[in-house]
């Protein structure tokens, strides 16, 4: 659904997309899309010329949330 949507040449705008797949990630539980599709995600919308400069920080984000996560977990099991 989600690639379908990225992939629609009714929809022109670039950076629409973009959003739609940063609200979608953003949105999602941990691990709920798997790293196969979201590299396959990633590459129809490099494929429509968008900055992916967004998206790559998002997913910084998400990651350093995530290692804190853990960390804190860590630290309070540990204690």
């Amino acid at each position: 659904m989600m690639l379908d949507a990225i992939r629609d040449t009714s929809k022109e705008n670039p950076e629409d997309k973009l959003r739609l797949l940063l609200c979608f990630f953003l949105s999602m539980p941990d691990n709920a899309i798997s790293k196969d599709d979201l590299a396959e995600y990633e590459r129809a919308l490099k494929e429509t010329g968008v900055d992916m400069a967004p998206f790559e920080y998002a997913k910084k984000c998400v990651l350093a949330s995530r290692f804190a996560d853990e960390v804190a977990d860590t630290i309070g099991s540990a204690g």
